[in-house]
């Protein structure tokens, strides 16, 4: 789906367009600013002549799929975060600072506003293990 631009609902004088994407195939109905269309090109339009999509390559090593969170269980504040690595300083290497699409959207400076425990793909044994390792 896409719609190429629509007044912006809030008080801000602007147009902006809506698209909506799918990872994977997909077989359903294509709409286009409310038409059912066969395609739909990288320009909005209906065509698959509009180009194709291409890596933007400035971007590269800026981007990436962090660590999928299920839960508030392993996420913690900074003051948190400062005292576990602070009774034992090989916590560091498992507490991160961790951003998500609140501070993406709505602050400017991008700034983490959580920590979150991250054991990578660390067997068991590992984890628990940690803490004997750092003495």
């Amino acid at each position: 789906m896409a719609v190429r631009g629509i007044k912006w609902p809030g008080r801000a004088n602007l147009v902006v367009s809506l698209v909506a994407i799918h990872k994977g195939a997909w077989d359903g109905i294509r709409m286009l600013d409310g038409q059912e269309v066969s395609t739909i090109g990288a320009h909005f339009e209906d065509s698959a002549d509009g180009g194709d999509a291409a890596k933007i390559l400035a971007n590269t090593g800026k981007l990436f799929q962090g660590s999928i969170f299920l839960g508030e269980g392993f996420l913690l504040t900074h003051e948190q975060a400062e005292e576990l690595i602070g009774a034992e300083p090989a916590n560091a290497d498992v507490i991160f600072p961790v951003i998500n699409g609140q501070e993406t959207n709505n602050e400017p400076d991008q700034k983490p506003g959580r920590a979150i425990i991250n054991f990578h793909d660390w067997s068991r044994r590992r984890r628990q293990n940690m803490k004997h390792h750092s003495r």
